[in-house]
């Protein structure tokens, strides 16, 4: 199954999931990690975790 992905800003597109990527060409897309992407997934499964769900 291919993912489907939506336009967030130029050359930036978010999955289903919520994580950010960056279009390397055509049909391939690279996932954005820097600080703040990482910081928001932590921040995100931390509160998973406190309400008891998984990913």
């Amino acid at each position: 199954m291919t993912p489907k992905y939506s336009l967030i800003g130029p050359a930036v597109f978010m999955d289903e999931r919520g994580n950010l990527y960056k279009k390397a060409s055509d049909v391939s897309f690279i996932p954005i990690k820097n600080k703040y992407t990482v910081a928001e997934d932590r921040y995100v499964q931390r509160n998973l975790e406190k309400k008891g769900r998984d990913n």
